[in-house]
């Protein structure tokens, strides 16, 4: 497999409009990738799921999770109970290190699920998986543009310098009218340039080789328990870069831009991060958990003790 994409989220309308912006996501998404000629896999995580409100029964996102890029794993309630965290609290960093530990690709590109790619984006990627040195690094997305739920993108927008920070306007990114209210112009060059691992969005869009992922950073950080309070996890996205800093290994940006699809207000978060060296619980991902096939594309983990029925 060469690339694996990763993300998670539940029904629960974060942000507004959830489960619209995960549908148009899959949906432009899947479109570019089977035009790439990449040999790929989208991993969607449906994590604790609120009173069994499954992704995959959804009548928008149905076919999609059905596609045969696609794996759906569903965490529990039962395993979220048995790790003693908040019951309601919905874990971003945890949920996605379930589908990292289930990926296969060579190539592990991290990100939510409203995040869409573009055409150029996928073209360095492709470039990468044949990078020789790919395990001495760990990458970024230099540029990020927002744009409205209901407007067209640009499958390869064009970056119009403006200066020394790129912040001119991106050509075929929606009305230049609207840029200030959303913040299209926004990039991660220039914001943060004294932090080595440009840590602003990086649960958006960070890309790791298997190796580097699985050996060097080990995942998210699930052994420091400030992550488990009842807050939802924000700010240590950037934590797993800085444990491959200090790991020696080199941050390398994709030129190319992505785009997020705006949304509202975002959840109240915890700000419990470092930037310290760690290695993971050996368990991270619930690997040890119980698991029953749904469907063909759709696993279940649930608790080690418990007997769960699906209905």
């Amino acid at each position: 497999m060469d690339l694996s994409i990763v993300f998670g989220g539940r029904d629960d309308n974060y942000g507004e409009t959830f489960i619209e912006r995960l549908e148009k996501a899959l949906d432009y998404n899947i479109h570019l990738l089977d035009k790439s000629g990449l040999d790929y896999e989208i991993i969607v995580v449906d994590y604790n799921p609120i009173d069994q409100k499954y992704l995959h029964e959804n009548k928008l996102l149905t076919s999609f999770l059905k596609n045969k890029r696609v794996k759906n794993i569903i965490v529990d309630n039962t395993v979220i109970v048995e790790e003693n965290l908040c019951p309601t609290t919905y874990y971003e960093y945890f949920a996605k290190n379930a589908g990292i530990r289930i990926s296969t690709g060579d190539l592990i590109f991290v990100t939510n699920s409203d995040i869409l790619l573009t055409k150029d984006l996928i073209a360095e990627i492709k470039k990468e998986l044949k990078n020789d040195n790919k395990d001495d690094y760990f990458y970024r997305v230099r540029y990020r543009g927002d744009i409205q739920l209901d407007q067209e993108p640009s499958d390869s927008p064009t970056i119009i310098p403006n200066g020394d920070l790129l912040t001119g306007h991106l050509d075929g990114w929606g009305d230049p009218e609207q840029v200030l209210d959303l913040y299209q112009n926004l990039i991660h060059h220039g914001l943060q340039e004294e932090d080595p691992v440009l840590g602003l969005w990086s649960g958006d869009a960070s890309m790791f080789s298997r190796e580097v992922l699985f050996n060097v950073a080990t995942a998210y950080n699930e052994s420091e328990m400030g992550h488990r309070s009842n807050l939802n996890q924000a700010n240590m996205d950037s934590e797993i870069l800085w444990n491959l800093y200090k790991r020696d290994k080199k941050l390398k940006l994709l030129e190319a831009p992505y785009y997020h699809l705006y949304h509202g207000l975002s959840r109240q978060r915890e700000n419990h991060w470092s930037k310290i060296k760690y290695k993971n619980e050996d368990d991270w991902g619930y690997v040890d958990y119980n698991k029953v096939d749904i469907n063909d594309n759709t696993v279940l983990v649930y608790g080690k003790d418990a007997s769960i029925e699906y209905e």
